[in-house]
C-alpha cells in the first residue's frame, strides 16, 4: 500500500485490488472491511477522508485483503453478516444466510400471525438444518411481542453448526427456558408435534457441486450443500417423514434451488401434506414451498 495512508486514498487502493481479483462489488465490500479493521463507519469515511490509518490498522486490512482475494467469504472474514435486518455469527462452520431466503422468514411469519393470533396457548416451532439459527432466530424475534411462540427447536447434524446457531441466539437474546439445540439427524426425539417446521436443506445436485463459485465450494461446509446427485435426497424424505412430527393443520416451509420446484411437489404428492403456497426471491426465481398438514 502507499505511503499515504490517508482513508481515501487506502479505499481507493482496496478497491483496484478488489477488482483485480475478480470481485463485483467492490466499492461496498471495500468499505466494509475498511470499517471492520480500522473502527472507521461508511459515515466516518466520506466525512474525513484524510484521516490517516494506523501501522496496525494498515496490516490488518492488508490480511484481509489478502483473504478476500483467495475469494474467502467477507462474511467469513468480518466474522458476521446480516439477514432480517439483523447481524448473525458466521464462521466456516455454517452457510452464510442469504438474502433470497429471509422470504421464508417473512412468509413463515405471515402465517404464523394469521394462523395463530388468537390461540390459547403458544405454538411449537422446529428450525431444522438450521446453520447460523438465523431462520428460526428471525421469526422468534419477529413474533416475539405477540408472544405467539412458546416452543422454539434449533437442530443441525453439525455440533459446529449448533455451536454458531447457540452463539447468534445468546447474542439476541433468545430466552432459554423457551428455546432447545439438537444435533441430530433432521428429527428431534423429544416426542413433540410441530405446529410449524422450516427447513432450507443441503440441496445442490453432483453436477453443480462441481461449479461452485469458489465463494461457496472452497469455503463453506460441503454437509451443508450436497443434497445428493439430484439434489433432492432431503426433500424425499421430509416428505416421507414430516407428517410424524406436524400437528393436524401444521405447516412445512422449505427453500428450494430455481429449477427444483416441479420435482418436489411431485415428491410430496404422496405424502400426506398438501401443496400450501408457492413464492419466488427476490430475483423472480421460484425458491420457497409451504405444505400444510391434514386436520
Amino acid at each position: 500500500m502507499s505511503d499515504s495512508n490517508s482513508i481515501n486514498r487506502i479505499l481507493n487502493e482496496v478497491k483496484q485490488e478488489l477488482s483485480s481479483c475478480g470481485i463485483e462489488d467492490v466499492s461496498l465490500e471495500a468499505s466494509l472491511l475498511l470499517e471492520a479493521f480500522t473502527g472507521f463507519d461508511r459515515l466516518e469515511q466520506m466525512r474525513r477522508p484524510q484521516r490517516q490509518l494506523t501501522d496496525l490498522q494498515l496490516s490488518q486490512l492488508k490480511d484481509a485483503l489478502d483473504e478476500r482475494c483467495r475469494h474467502k467469504p467477507l462474511s467469513q472474514i468480518l466474522g458476521e453478516t446480516w439477514f432480517y435486518g439483523r447481524p448473525f455469527f458466521v464462521n466456516a462452520d455454517v452457510l452464510t444466510p442469504r438474502a433470497d431466503t429471509e422470504i421464508l422468514v417473512e412468509a413463515v411469519i405471515k402465517e404464523i400471525k394469521e394462523r395463530y393470533i388468537g390461540a390459547q396457548k403458544g405454538i411449537s416451532v422446529l428450525d431444522t438444518c438450521t446453520g447460523t439459527g438465523c431462520i428460526g432466530i428471525s421469526i422468534w424475534q419477529e413474533c416475539e411481542k405477540t408472544d405467539l411462540i412458546h416452543k422454539l427447536d434449533l437442530n443441525d447434524t453439525s455440533a459446529k453448526a449448533l455451536k454458531v446457531a447457540r452463539s447468534n441466539a445468546e447474542r439476541h437474546a433468545l430466552p432459554e427456558s423457551r428455546l432447545s439445540f439438537y444435533s441430530c439427524d433432521l428429527w428431534p426425539d423429544n416426542n413433540t408435534n410441530y405446529d410449524v417446521v422450516t427447513c432450507n436443506p443441503p440441496y445442490i445436485n453432483e453436477g453443480d457441486m462441481r461449479r461452485l463459485m469458489p465463494e461457496v465450494g472452497h469455503y463453506e461446509p460441503e454437509s451443508a450443500l450436497y443434497g445428493g446427485k439430484d439434489g433432492l435426497d432431503f426433500y424425499r424424505r421430509l416428505a416421507r417423514e414430516a407428517a410424524e412430527h406436524l400437528s393436524p393443520c401444521g405447516i412445512l416451509a422449505v427453500e428450494h434451488a430455481y429449477d427444483q420446484r416441479d420435482a418436489i411437489k411431485e415428491i410430496f404428492a404422496a405424502s400426506p401434506l398438501r401443496l400450501l403456497k408457492e413464492l419466488d426471491d427476490y430475483g423472480g426465481n421460484a425458491r420457497v414451498l409451504i405444505f400444510e398438514m391434514a386436520g
